[in-house]
Formats: structure tokens, C-alpha cells, sequence
């Protein structure tokens, strides 16, 4: 037997420097940020982070959403989209359509953003659910699916109504420098 190995009472062997396997679970995906972070730069590194945080937000939504209702729902994209606009009316009518360098404002602006947004959406998502899907539960599989096809289509035609079918910049609240 060789020191890196022994066998213990239950006839099991054991190796010397077992407790490597979670530090090394640790050190690969750190190594691995730092590596993308010396690639990319450390601004499309937040770029990418910001991205990917997105796309596993709108994941997320799938997966509950398919997990609670058994409905793959296709307006859930618009949703996020609705949400992007309701943010950006809201910065419009609050007269913010530039930077904003003092730190205590921009943080109570994104919060009551975030706020009224969070708010809006929840009393479309309860309107939508009440009047579109509910009357559909006993209905058949397909019928839901349909409903939600058509749910997105409503939502992305009343955001184009109220902003045109035009490219829409949202104003930057977030100072180049501090």
C-alpha cells in the first residue's frame, strides 16, 4: 500500500488530499472569470455579466412560469419589454433625460423606477391572467397556447401605438465619469 492511498474499516479506499475536489471546484470558475476578464476587457466583461444576468432572469421566468401553469407563455418576453417602456415613460415624465451625477438622486430615481414599474407590471400581469388565461384552464392545451401568442401580440402592438415603430433610446441617468 502506498501513502497515497488507505483503506479504511468498510473496505473503502481513501485518498490522501481528498479535500482538493471542492477547493478545486472553487479555483476552476475563478480562474476561468479572471481569464474572461483579462480576454474581454473589464467593460465588455460587465457587458457580458449584465447580458447574461438578463438572459437568466428571462429563464427563470420561463421555468416558473412553466413549472407553476404547465404554459409555455410567449408573452413573457413582452412583459420585460412592456417593462422597459413603462421605465423609460416614467424617466420622461419625471424630467430625467440626461445623466445624473449626484449619487443619493440617481439612487432614489432607480428606485422609484424600479418601484412604479415593479407595480405596473404586476397589476398588467394580474389583468392579463384574470381576463386571458383564466377563463382558459379547463380549456385544451392548445387553446392557452394560442392565448398566449395572441397576449403577445396585443402587448407588442400597444407599446408600438403608444411609441411608434421606430428605434427608442432610453435617456442615460448613469454619469460617463464620477
Amino acid at each position: 500500500m502506498t501513502a497515497a492511498t488507505a483503506t479504511t474499516d468498510s473496505g473503502r479506499t481513501s485518498r490522501a488530499g481528498a479535500g482538493l475536489g471542492p477547493l478545486l471546484r472553487l479555483a476552476i470558475p475563478i480562474l476561468l472569470v479572471v481569464g474572461a476578464w483579462l480576454y474581454l476587457g473589464p467593460e465588455q466583461f460587465v457587458n457580458a455579466l449584465t447580458r447574461g444576468a438578463i438572459y437568466a432572469l428571462i429563464a427563470l421566468g420561463y421555468t416558473m412560469v412553466y413549472g407553476i401553469i404547465e404554459l409555455i407563455n410567449f408573452a413573457h418576453g413582452d412583459m420585460f419589454m412592456v417593462g422597459a417602456f413603462v421605465s423609460l415613460s416614467f424617466l420622461i415624465f419625471l424630467g430625467f433625460s440626461g445623466a445624473i451625477t449626484d449619487v443619493g438622486l440617481l439612487l432614489i430615481v432607480l428606485a422609484a423606477t424600479f418601484l412604479f414599474t415593479m407595480g405596473v407590471l404586476g397589476v398588467l400581469g394580474v389583468f392579463i391572467e384574470r381576463f386571458a388565461y383564466k377563463p382558459l384552464r379547463r380549456a385544451p392545451r392548445l387553446a392557452p397556447l394560442i392565448t398566449a401568442i395572441g397576449v403577445s401580440f396585443i402587448l407588442q402592438n400597444v407599446v408600438q401605438l403608444f411609441y411608434g415603430p421606430f428605434q427608442t433610446n432610453s435617456p442615460k441617468i448613469f454619469p460617463d465619469t464620477w
